[in-house]
């Protein structure tokens, strides 16, 4: 008897494995439930081009119901419907469908009733419409709250209530709205950004918001805008304040040619869609807008981001910039490739420059960075030289009156640090009595807590001070660059010359 309960629970065991092997290899990779889908989608692959419509896709919510794929899209004039099968079938389905309104956002409720969401430009609200079909025809309900445009409602099931993110007009900043139900009345929580303030990349807008929830984590996809590009990015938010968590991070940004058709640089309009067919992925749907006018109607389409394995590449919600120039130059804590200017190049591991003018040049992740590590790994040339910015600027968007951050290598090759304060006439100079090595790699570490300042030239302490002020807002940095920065008090600066192999700066915020 015991002999057959052993070989019973063998086979059963042998049944499970073989079960479970046949499960993970028809399923596709799904995030597990401790593990950010802001890093699962970084890893994702991005899809060429789905389709164009003649008037665009622009603003649009996608659902999936009942077997169909329902996409609601802004034409420019009025919102559309129609619904297929398939995504690539919805290129040639037929609009049956149009309401009185822009930017729509769509839900269906447990009871089965379609609502719909649109701004109304005339009297400034978003307006609620709902329907027993996708297609309607639509019912007005309500006016939502004044001056909020570009709504995306989905419900939470957390706490069972409803969440529409929006922008406001006048600030162009994302927010959330919350009801109890889809009819209202809806309470405004406030910008999502407003307690950890807006990296530079989306503080001109955070257009098209659209909240989310996923394995029990509050998210909200966006659009950002910094007068140059428009970037796809996410934000988690907390779920007990709905505001954000950490920065936001740039999923996507607009260099494909489909994603700059007629100089315009802009990806929009994110919108995640949690897919139940078990061949398909979590995505992220978002369009180009490649509108040279506001209200103008052109030709454009749209694309997808799809969930996949985390990059390994080591990055954490405080880091500011972790640049490692071995893998493709990419700023790998915002998202956003820097800015290589000048003679500069990206070799097989390091940033070189060159003796003429050149460096790299881009965006920090936190907008309130005050305590902070920051290290520099590099090898600089070995003829003696001027006074050389290894690290050209870390300051605010106001350099001539802000905070700043530099570091020198002096002619007998030792290192500086200039900091600036505030307080525009407080600026000091740390200098190092450590020389650095000759022809060999250093790594220069300069690190903040509270009003302590220190300086290490490879694990060694080089030189402290005591911080009068206090440094803020700092948003910007520059690599082996002098564009755009003055000359350090009395000294007529160089360009650095070498190598430049990592840079990284975290907040100690923590």
């Amino acid at each position: 008897m015991k002999y057959r309960s052993v070989v019973l629970v063998f086979f059963i065991v042998i049944a499970f494995i073989c079960g479970l092997g046949v499960y993970l290899l028809s399923n596709p990779y799904k995030p597990s439930e401790n593990a950010s889908l802001t890093d699962h989608l970084r890893g994702g692959a991005l899809s060429p081009e789905l389709f164009t419509l003649p008037t665009g896709i622009n603003e649009f919510d996608l659902l999936y119901e009942d077997g169909m794929y329902h996409l609601f899209y802004d034409d420019k004039s009025s919102t559309k419907h129609r619904s297929a099968k398939t995504i690539e079938e919805l290129s040639s389905s037929t609009d049956d469908m149009t309401i009185n309104g822009r930017y729509p956002t769509a839900y269906k409720d447990e009871k089965g009733v379609w609502h719909v969401w649109v701004y109304h430009p005339p009297t400034k609200t978003t307006q609620h419409f709902t329907s027993s079909n996708a297609a309607g025809p639509y019912s007005y309900r309500d006016a939502a709250l004044l001056n909020l445009a570009d709504w995306h409602v989905r419900k939470s099931p957390l706490d069972q209530k409803y969440y529409a993110t929006y922008k406001d007009i006048n600030t162009k900043m994302a927010g959330i709205a919350r009801a109890d139900t889809p009819y209202g009345p809806w309470t405004d929580l406030g910008p999502i950004f407003s307690e950890l303030g807006q990296a530079p990349w989306h503080a001109l807008e955070e257009a098209d918001a659209a909240i989310f929830f996923h394995e029990s984590r509050v998210y909200v996809s966006f659009a950002g805008w910094d007068g140059k590009k428009q970037r796809v990015a996410l934000v988690e938010l907390n779920s007990n304040t709905m505001k954000a968590a950490s920065p936001a991070i740039a999923l996507v940004e607009p260099i494909e040619p489909w994603q700059t058709r007629n100089s315009q640089a802009k990806i929009f309009n994110p919108v995640f869609l949690e897919q139940t067919i078990a061949s398909e992925k979590d995505r992220i749907y978002y369009a180009h807008n490649s509108d040279p006018g506001s209200d103008t109607a052109v030709p454009s389409g749209w694309g997808y981001l799809e969930v996949g394995k985390p990059p390994q590449d080591g990055r954490n919600a405080f880091d500011a910039v972790r640049l490692d120039f071995s893998k493709n130059n990419k700023d790998i804590a915002t998202g956003i490739t820097p800015n290589l200017w000048g003679s500069s190049k990206i070799n097989n591991d390091s940033l070189t420059t060159q003796e003429s003018l050149g460096g790299i040049f881009g965006h920090l992740s936190l907008t309130k960075l005050t305590d902070f590590e920051m290290s520099i790994d590099f090898l600089p040339a070995s003829q003696k030289i001027k006074h050389s910015q290894l690290l050209g600027r870390i300051s605010s968007q106001q350099p001539e009156t802000g905070p700043f951050i530099r570091l020198w290598i002096t002619p007998d090759q030792r290192v500086q640090a200039e900091i600036r304060v505030n307080d525009k006439a407080t600026k000091f100079v740390m200098d190092s009595n450590t020389l650095l090595p000759t022809g060999k790699r250093s790594i220069v570490t300069l690190k903040k807590k509270a009003d302590n300042i220190e300086l290490y030239i490879d694990d060694h302490l080089a030189a402290s001070a005591k911080l009068s002020g206090s440094i803020e807002g700092l948003e910007e940095f520059a690599l082996a660059n002098m564009m755009g920065n003055q000359p350090m008090s009395e000294v007529e600066p160089s360009q650095f010359i070498g190598k430049i192999y990592k840079f990284i700066c975290i907040s100690s915020n923590q």
